[in-house]
């Protein structure tokens, strides 16, 4: 088996390139390099470097890496090898002929222990750090600022280049500039920008000969042709329409030339500018220019009459095209010296402020390994510190960046000192070149690496059996599948991941039956793209429609549940595409959530977020507390304001609300101050009520983590409200601000196809892979010789123009691939006929079906049990009807009433000696004191880990404590924690703490899992079948005194404080975290989030006894045994307690770890205890 998977066979030495199709395991297979290299090569986590190109990428590598180095660590300390775990079965077997197993564990402990020292980072991180750690020899200054966005900068260059030369300009030409879109600020901006990030690629440019009296030339010849028009325009008219029905009727309809002259009237009054901007007025020159007048003249009809008129337009519109030829060849020119001055001055520009972007620091570290006197000595440092280096993403690096691992790696003094370089990558999945990414580079590298060191995943781990083989049917039928000769589809082989099977009962009851969907237009071809787009959205909620009908019906199953919304995905091209679909959803009643391109700070509720903060920080100011009241998250109409300001009393208790909201922040911080007003103002449900509610809700709580995450750096009021304001006026610049999806609900996900790369979903939906792109929409690009080229001319010749239509359908060629990649059980591709200037041929779906329809017929001919064909004409949608009675939630039946006298009390309340009141109610509760507000406060200190300052300082204890028991709740503990990513970031978000702490939890309680509770038991071996959560009991009192549960713990050796002399009867209740079951014992599990240290040691067992007494848990344990023993007696036929009742564990989850029993408090209560506790009680 292990010979198949290159993570384990590749050699740990030299340059190894490993090609990873969608879904084979890139990250898996780095982290099992990982692990390797620790293990056999011997290496300490510092000096292996990991790179990748995003930060989320980074993190997540980072987290995958930490896991496989507990997990293979785990494995060898097992007695026997376990087959399941490839990585730590195989280096079992291979420390066993080398040195025994206790060397590798002794290497993972020291790895996991210095982890933290690990360079896993994107490749701009590393440069960064190198250039300021080898500052002499790289020859960087010690102290620069990073920018990580250039654009505001840049569009300062640009703007301030446009005005100094437009000033001084011909007036004719700044015209031109300010009347044509790509001459924009925008335009300028992308044209820059995009040639910037490509700084490897030539740019041509033609050559410029300019006639500097043409425009003198063109505006005097107007201005006589405008004289002659100006006095005798109706006689031209008159003689126009006299002998029109000479003329051709489809070259000068009736409408047609209505329009040309009003255009032409309207250029003749105004002027030239007004002719040379107004197409229609062009074209009027050029109908009505003699010349061609005479050659629309129909058979046996004698010449068009001339006039002075005619002749005239004959000469201007030769002006006009010399003109607009010239206009243009200046527009280039333009444009290339904005070209040469943006980059110039954008250096000179972050010079000046000490201060370098990504790009400058790829570039700078590239030239510094170059540099003929230091360059080898920093090569040389740079091997000694990371003499392994792993390169995820490979696809996506460019010229620079290789040229950094080159110099690095690929030297002769690499390999005398036995370094290694792992890339990994894909080139069927770059797509993003327009972010600087050069697939170009991947190939070259590809070449130059020997054929014994490339390697292949080739086994798909993502999709099910079906949709693997019919996406190797479908990629076979043409081998120039990626339009690149170097870029080849090899067939993948199916993975050992389990799939829940996809069934449709209503086709078939065979699982994940064609897999792979083809949606076409059934009709003529349609020549309209905009009605292609419809009829693809349409189709697609069709389809949507019925699987959800389907599923409402216990008909169409993703494993044994029913298939849900949020199991389907739509993959468009365009932001615009998705709201598009998004909307048409919304008319049959389903909600999707649409990832957007926009940030959170340019949406409405941003604007209402700083209204509460200017409320907030002036309660006083009673228009701003108006504005905020009659604003969405509080609904006060017209009428409301009127009423309350002539209403004293009503108007103050408002004014006194918001200065409770302004103490609060004052006190206990923004997001406290926030959370209240929520719920005294009802702001929830009343925008949960709107159009686009989730959707509001979700930027609102965005706005507000954002805004607590900065209040940590920005206490004061002020600060904060800058800051904000700061976020509103430069929105593309804010960090994290980019628009979250709605929310977790069961909505139908939007996402762009550049999004979704990375990403998995049962069903995937692509409904316009048939749209042709546009190659001249951007700067003409391509690759000629392997060169990369950017041509500027006006007019490319035919082998430009071949080479730019390659180039773009390659892109959208691989782009295609990772759509069609997604899907783990089915996907749906929509393919449309559309014919028009832009071929359907020169789309991704035209090219693979060369055919078109008859080519899908002949695949679902080959493979019919794995392709299918559907027709679907445009419908009217209906909204969708389903039967909830299938979905309806589980209730908790109202509770019988209770005679007067009972009470019901808590382990809390008991602890308070809380009294019940008595009221007119039979039913009575007393509220115990897990509800409280309590804040942390402890100082900002030193930690040893993370979790100790979980989740900083003056945060809710309840909120951290509710957090926790939830992510456990909902928790599959037998998955790694890097599965729990989306509940734990729902928890977070529920409770109030930011997204930021998200990888330290993974982190921690990853630790939680894989500790000991005793020798033969962690929490992740706990399969969720074998465990109940959150076990609620109420326990009957008759006459119950609290003096005598105190006598009868303290019989027992059991330390408790004193409890308020009560007597009760009615019930006690309570609600266990966990019961778990485990070899045959039941096992009381309570997580504890107390902080009692910010080091290890404050959780050993001293300080557990400590705080058992201190809190009263003693107590709470013992109430906790009788209600389990209770349970297993009415549970178990045969319950013997000695046997089963394995005990209560107390889990400090701050203190718990893989290496020791910090945190772990265990009790096994005495029999004879329980017993008397039953008699105490009583029973009913």
């Amino acid at each position: 088996m292990t010979k198949q998977i290159p993570a384990l066979n590749c050699p740990l030495y030299g340059v190894q390139l490993i090609e990873a199709s969608a879904g084979t395991g890139k990250t898996w297979t780095l982290s099992a390099l990982f692990a390797r290299l620790i293990v056999q090569k011997q290496l300490e986590v510092k000096h292996i470097l990991a790179i990748t190109f995003t930060k989320a990428a980074a993190a997540e590598l980072r987290d995958r890496i930490r896991k496989r180095l507990l997990e293979v660590k785990y494995t060898l300390e097992q007695e026997q090898p376990n087959p399941e775990e490839v990585v730590g079965d195989y280096l079992y077997g291979w420390l066993q002929k080398n040195g025994g197993k206790q060397l590798g564990i002794d290497r993972l402990h020291n790895a996991i222990v210095n982890f933290d020292e690990a360079t896993i980072t994107t490749i701009n991180g590393f440069c960064q750090g190198e250039l300021v750690e080898q500052a002499l020899a790289s020859g960087m200054p010690f102290e620069t600022t990073l920018i990580s966005d250039t654009a505001p900068i840049l569009h300062d260059i640009i703007q301030d280049y446009c005005r100094q030369q437009w000033r001084q300009a011909e007036p004719l030409l700044v015209n031109y500039f300010l009347s044509k879109e790509e001459f924009s600020l925008s335009s300028l901006y992308a044209f820059v920008s995009g040639i910037l990030h490509q700084g490897q690629a030539r740019v041509l440019k033609p050559s410029f000969l300019f006639n500097g009296q043409l425009y003198q030339q063109t505006e005097q010849f107007f201005n006589k042709l405008q004289q002659l028009w100006q006095k005798q325009a109706q006689d031209i008219i008159q003689l126009f329409y006299q002998h029109k029905h000479t003329l051709n009727g489809n070259k000068y309809r009736e409408d047609s030339v209505t329009k040309w002259l009003n255009a032409l009237e309207l250029a003749m009054s105004t002027g030239l500018m007004e002719l040379l901007a107004n197409d229609d007025a062009q074209t009027a020159i050029h109908k009505l220019s003699y010349s061609t007048l005479q050659e629309a003249v129909k058979k046996n009809n004698p010449d068009f009459p001339q006039h002075r008129f005619f002749d005239g337009c004959e000469q201007l519109a030769e002006l006009l095209a010399k003109t607009d030829k010239q206009l243009q060849l200046q527009g280039i020119a333009f444009k290339c010296d904005l070209l040469v001055h943006s980059g110039k001055a954008l250096l000179e520009r972050l010079h000046a402020k000490q201060a370098q972007s990504f790009d400058m620091q790829i570039k700078g570290l590239a030239k510094a390994l170059t540099h003929a006197d230091t360059g080898q000595v920093l090569a040389q440092a740079l091997r000694q510190k990371y003499p392994v280096a792993l390169v995820d993403e490979f696809q996506d690096t460019d010229n620079y960046q290789y040229q950094i691992l080159q110099h690095m790696y690929l030297q002769a003094e690499a390999r005398k000192q036995n370094c290694a370089l792992f890339l990994v990558g894909d080139p069927k999945q770059a797509i993003y070149r327009f972010r600087g990414a050069d697939v170009y580079t991947y190939l070259k590298a590809y070449q130059q690496v020997a054929e014994q060191q490339r390697h292949h995943l080739n086994q798909n781990q993502r999709s099910v059996a079906p949709l693997i083989h019919a996406l190797n049917t479908f990629f076979h039928q043409q081998p120039d599948a990626f339009k690149q000769e170097k870029i080849v589809y090899h067939p993948v082989d199916v993975g050992q991941r389990a799939h829940s099977p996809l069934i449709d009962n209503r086709e078939s009851s065979q699982a994940n039956y064609q897999p792979l969907r083809f949606i076409y237009w059934p009709i003529e071809k349609i020549t309209v793209k905009e009605q292609a787009r419809d009829w693809a959205i349409n189709s697609t909620v069709a389809e949507i429609i019925r699987l959800l009908t389907g599923a409402a019906d216990g008909q169409v199953l993703l494993g044994e549940r029913a298939v849900e919304a949020k199991d389907m995905v739509i993959l468009v091209r365009s932001h615009f595409e998705g709201s598009l679909c998004q909307a048409e959803l919304a008319k049959s009643g389903i909600k999707a959530a649409l990832q957007s391109n926009k940030t959170v700070f340019e949406s409405e509720e941003a604007e209402d977020m700083s209204r509460v903060l200017a409320a907030f920080a002036e309660p006083h100011n009673e228009g701003k507390v108006r504005a905020v009241l009659a604003s969405r998250l509080c609904g006060a109409t017209l009428a409301d304001l009127v009423t309350w300001q002539a209403n004293a009393k009503l108007w103050t208790q408002h004014l006194i609300r918001f200065q409770n909201y302004h103490k609060l922040w004052q006190q206990k911080g923004f997001i406290v101050a926030w959370r209240e007003f929520l719920q005294q103002e009802g702001a929830i449900a009343r925008l949960a009520q709107l159009p686009q509610g989730e959707r509001i809700l979700t930027n609102f709580l965005h706005l507000a983590d954002l805004l607590h995450e900065e209040y940590r750096q920005r206490a004061g009021m002020r600060q904060l409200s800058d800051w904000f304001l700061q976020q509103r006026l430069e929105p593309k610049n804010s960090v994290n601000g980019e628009l979250r999806l709605e929310s977790d609900e069961n909505l139908i996900r939007i996402i762009t196809i550049h999004q979704s790369k990375g990403l998995e979903y049962p069903i995937v939906f692509v409904p316009t892979l048939w749209n042709p792109p546009d190659p001249t929409r951007n700067t003409p690009f391509y690759h000629q010789d392997d060169e990369a080229i950017f041509n500027l001319n006006p007019e490319l010749d035919e082998q430009a123009q071949q080479a730019l239509r390659n180039e773009t359908l390659s892109e959208e060629l691989r782009l295609g691939y990772v759509a069609l990649t997604r899907a783990a059980q089915r996907c749906y591709i929509h393919w449309c006929p559309y014919e028009s200037k832009d071929s359907v041929k020169n789309s991704p779906l035209g090219h693979w079906l060369v055919e078109g329809l008859t080519s899908l017929q002949k695949l679902q001919q080959q493979a019919p049990q794995l392709i299918a064909l559907q027709a679907a004409e445009p419908v009217e949608l209906p909204m969708l009807k389903i039967n909830n009675q299938a979905n309806t939630p589980m209730t908790v039946p109202s509770a019988p009433k209770v005679a007067w006298g009972y009470r019901l009390t808590s382990f809390s309340s008991l602890q308070q000696g809380a009294k019940a009141l008595q009221t007119d109610y039979e039913v009575l509760e007393i509220k115990d004191d897990e509800g409280k507000e309590i804040v942390l406060e402890y100082e900002d200190q030193e930690v040893q880990l993370a979790r100790f300052n979980f989740a900083g300082k003056k945060v809710l204890a309840t909120s951290v404590g509710n957090c926790l028991h939830k992510i456990f709740e909902h928790a599959d503990f037998t998955k790694p924690v890097a599965d729990w990513q989306e509940n734990i970031e729902r928890q977070l978000k529920a409770h109030g703490i930011i997204a930021s702490w998200q990888d330290d939890v993974v982190h921690w309680l990853n630790e939680v899992m894989q500790a000991r509770l005793m020798p033969n038991l962690r929490l992740s071996q706990l399969s969720h079948e074998y465990t109940l959560r959150e076990l609620d009991f109420h326990l009957p009192l008759n006459q119950f005194q609290t003096t005598a549960l105190i006598r009868c713990l303290q019989k027992y050796g059991i330390a408790v404080g004193e409890l308020p002399y009560q007597t009760i009867t009615g019930f006690l209740k309570g609600s266990i975290d966990l019961v778990f079951q485990h070899q045959g014992q039941y096992f009381i599990a309570d997580y504890k989030s107390n902080h009692l240290g910010h080091q290890l040691e404050h959780y050993q067992a001293d300080k557990l006894h400590e705080t058992m007494f201190s809190h009263g848990y003693n107590l709470q344990a013992a109430i906790y045994s009788l209600a389990l023993h209770r349970w297993l007696s009415s549970q178990l036929r045969d319950y013997q307690p000695e046997r089963h009742f394995g005990g209560v564990f107390y889990l400090f989850l701050r203190g718990m770890n893989v290496h020791g029993t910090e945190g772990i408090y265990h009790w096994q209560p005495n029999l004879k205890l329980l017993d008397e506790l039953v008699d105490l009680l009583g029973s009913y």
